[in-house]
């Protein structure tokens, strides 16, 4: 009698568990990679919110600064309060920093938080030379350089006032 042979299509054992030992490794190596990867992208994501926030902040500050109210006498500006983490003038408005959040005053007095976990805000006041303190006399102030720290971001600007007259 003749014997029947039959040919296997199936996997083995040892081929299948083989399969599984690789892909166990291949995954092990890769899954490091992936949570790198959205480390690193939430890590980015906060630091573009931070700048942006920043950079809003900065740009109030400077658009504050540079609409200053005309002062009393020619070339000055109205400037109620100067100090080196705040300024107001004597219509109200102005920006302080009050703990870590700097804030934005409208002239009846409410505050509106412009931006969180500031650790520095710092405003410089200069004669129109750049050069020159105008604290002793912030109403001759021209130049105004500004310092925004948040969450280890730092922005700096300068604005000029823009009621500076000259005489033709």
């Amino acid at each position: 009698m003749s014997r029947l042979r039959r040919t296997s299509r199936a996997f083995t054992l040892i081929e299948v568990t083989m399969a599984v030992v690789i892909l166990a490794i291949i995954a092990a190596s890769v899954v490091p990679l992936v949570f790198t990867a959205s480390d690193n992208f939430a890590s980015a994501a906060n630091i573009r919110r931070t700048a942006e926030k920043t950079a809003y902040a900065m740009e109030r500050a400077c658009r504050m600064l540079r609409d200053a109210p005309v002062g009393g006498v020619r070339g000055t500006i109205d400037l109620a309060i100067a100090e080196p983490s705040r300024f107001r003038y004597a219509d109200g408005t102005g920006m302080e920093l009050s703990g870590s959040t700097l804030y934005e005053r409208a002239t009846d007095g409410t505050l509106s938080p412009l931006c969180d976990q500031v650790s520095d805000f710092t405003i410089e006041y200069l004669a129109s030379d750049g050069v020159t303190s105008t604290e002793a006399s912030p109403q001759d102030t021209q130049r105004f350089n500004i310092t925004i720290v948040c969450n280890g971001f730092e922005l700096r600007s300068a604005a000029f006032a823009r009621v500076r007259v000259v005489d033709p």
